[in-house]
């Protein structure tokens, strides 16, 4: 269940408090530690990092 459908309650529940990016993966498997990492290195180059 990663197609986006857990961003909006996770967006509801931070309370803006913090930044929420979908990361969509299809296939029913689950992010590895060094994709999420990938993820967040590329947000973070373009500028979106806290």
């Amino acid at each position: 269940m990663n197609l986006g459908q857990v961003v909006h309650p996770v967006r509801e529940a931070v309370e803006g408090q913090a930044k929420v990016t979908c990361l969509p993966k299809i296939g029913g498997v689950m992010h590895n530690p060094y994709e999420i990492m990938e993820a967040v290195d590329a947000i973070v180059k373009k500028g979106g990092g806290a």
